[in-house]
């Protein structure tokens, strides 16, 4: 196991924050697992990905822990499915990639999302319809308080919007070193999101070729919309989506409309933009809050000394790469308090702060 003392977290984090860690250890196969019960892993620990959903507000005075092993592993199949074991430290687009060139359904709306295999079933990664709780059937962790395995079911893993178990009970109490995943071997194109500003990924389809459309067809469209989008992190220090869009009651959405009339919301168990409210079955739903730190509060393409909101799309936070962890906190802290004093709705983080 390698260990690392002292680093620097810049090329260990996307938003570029130059913060230092006092221990790093990388987990490069499972004989390194035994290491960790020698190893006092005690105070503050924290279970790294590649940092695409992180923000270090300051140095790191603990233990950061990488998992490194990357084996994609068929482990069964039936007429209609295949079941992949996937190591925590696979890159999330290369098992799309390789779900893809195999033909098999899923994730393939998910396409280019930064990160790991095993932090995307910690955020419960989605996009374009599609959400990695939809396919996960479980996952293998290590519990470090007494250096056993333990299977999840995807139940067990309580997953919701952004989130999972071990993102908030069991946060930084498991390494996970594995997620199952089950692929549809006859894949339905799902071509439903929409927004006002991008279209659909249907649109984009038809722009772009004739049905029959294949998994491919599908990946090169939403990189399209991606694009147009979201920041190129060469040139950028981003998380992403930084905030999670709210949650809200019909009432409270009716109020949010009298101030940005157009306002985008869904359906609480699905992704995709509904128009009619009155579809809505939930007495809930997910308003875009992109669309209102846009249209509402005139915040796209704000900047504050090094940290800003991108010019394409107001939910993704950006830094020019030197921005300090503190910067990003009060920015994205002063965005949230205006959030709220605009509409009376939380605005919550979906990067974890530490």
């Amino acid at each position: 196991m390698k260990h690392l003392s002292n680093i620097s977290l810049k090329d260990h984090n996307t938003l570029k924050i130059n913060a230092s860690c006092s221990n790093f250890y990388v987990i490069e196969n499972k004989n390194d697992l035994s290491e960790m019960i020698k190893i006092n892993l005690g105070g503050s620990r924290h279970v790294l990905g590649a940092g695409a959903n992180v923000l270090f507000k300051s140095d790191f005075k603990g233990t950061i822990l990488q998992i490194v092993m990357n084996e994609i592993s068929v482990l069964k199949e039936s007429t209609k499915h295949v079941e992949v074991e996937a190591d925590a430290g696979v890159v999330w687009n290369d098992l799309v990639e390789w779900s893809v060139n195999n033909n098999l359904g899923g994730i393939e709306n998910m396409t280019s999302i930064p990160g790991l295999v095993g932090a995307a079933a910690v955020g419960n990664i989605a996009a374009y319809g599609q959400n990695i709780s939809d396919v996960c059937v479980g996952l293998t962790a290590y519990e470090f308080e007494t250096g056993r395995f333990k299977n999840f079911s995807s139940q067990e893993c309580g997953f919701s919007y952004r989130e999972s178990i071990f993102k908030n009970e069991l946060n930084d109490k498991y390494l996970i070193l594995s997620v199952i995943v089950r692929f549809n071997k006859n894949p339905e194109i799902n071509s439903e999101y929409w927004s006002k500003k991008h279209g659909s990924v249907g649109d984009v389809l038809k722009d772009n070729g004739k049905p029959p459309y294949t998994l491919r067809n599908v990946v090169d469209a939403i990189i399209k919309i991606r694009r147009s989008k979201f920041p190129d992190m060469n040139e950028f220090g981003t998380a992403g989506s930084f905030f999670k869009n709210p949650l809200v009651s019909k009432g409270e959405l009716e109020s949010i409309r009298k101030l940005v009339p157009n306002v985008q919301y869904y359906p609480v168990e699905a992704l995709h933009y509904v128009d009619n409210l009155l579809s809505v079955d939930s007495d809930f739903v997910k308003i875009a809050a992109g669309d209102i730190l846009d249209n509402g509060m005139g915040y796209k393409g704000k900047w504050s000394g090094n940290v800003g909101l991108y010019k394409n799309h107001a939910l993704v936070l950006v830094t020019n790469g030197e921005a300090t962890g503190e910067e990003v906190d009060e920015f994205a802290k002063k965005v949230s308090e205006d959030f709220y004093k605009f509409c009376s709705v939380n605005l919550e983080r979906e990067v974890v702060t530490i």
